[in-house]
């Protein structure tokens, strides 16, 4: 029940609740904001990395790899036609590949990982990741949200490039997936789903960070709104 009114005056109704703190989420409490575990804004520049915006820098990634791999598969695989002859004459064209050598499989692998392993020790960033607005900042470097960088847009703390171990790292836990796939020849759909796992955890993980992430124990951070 709410206070009463005096006699001769309209029912003023229960009290009007106060407005909630700006960091308030419609069912989503402090804990639970993305980053906040770690002191990180909710929104805007040094806040955690949307996943679909971390996505489509994976993308991009994948363009900038693209030809190198297209060139492997088509100058060593060599898919070409051949005719077959069957038992009652007739004839019919089919599509045939060589089955490269493990050393080839494996030198598919070089350019990605000197690119993702090397960009992302050296500069924070690949080229998609910079295109879309992101940067890959070891949790250790995070520092007080001021002061930010007018290049980056980034606290000048966490400006820092992450190195090559945490880099590596964090390649390893997606490689051994692609460089188990060259030795043994996994199935289409448990190589996806173990690349899925460990890209889309930051789905639901407190600090957006995916499994690769948390090995190299680094965040991905927006460096614009």
């Amino acid at each position: 029940m709410w206070p009463s009114h005096p006699p001769g005056e309209s029912d003023p109704g229960p009290p009007r609740p106060s407005a909630p703190p700006p960091e308030w989420r419609y069912g989503m409490s402090k804990g639970r904001v993305r980053g906040a575990a770690l002191g990180l804004p909710t929104s805007g520049p040094g806040s955690v990395a949307r996943v679909r915006t971390r996505c489509a820098g994976w993308l991009l990634d994948g363009l900038v790899t693209l030809p190198w791999t297209l060139l492997i598969y088509f100058a060593v695989r060599h898919p070409h036609f051949e005719t077959l002859t069957r038992s009652n004459g007739s004839t019919h064209r089919h599509l045939a590949t060589t089955k490269p050598p493990v050393l080839v499989g494996l030198l598919v692998l070089v350019p990605p990982v000197l690119y993702t392993i090397g960009l992302i020790a050296v500069r924070g960033r690949t080229i998609g990741e910079q295109l879309m607005g992101l940067r890959v900042v070891r949790i250790a470097n995070l520092g007080p949200l001021v002061d930010p960088d007018p290049e980056t847009r980034v606290p000048a703390t966490a400006a820092t490039a992450p190195g090559w171990r945490p880099s590596a790292l964090r390649w390893v836990v997606l490689g051994w997936i692609a460089v188990g796939n060259v030795f043994h020849r996994l199935p289409v759909g448990l190589t996806g789903g173990l690349v899925l796992l460990v890209y889309l955890w930051a789905c639901w993980d407190a600090n957006g960070q995916g499994l690769h992430d948390k090995a190299a124990k680094v965040v991905v951070l927006r460096t614009r709104s």
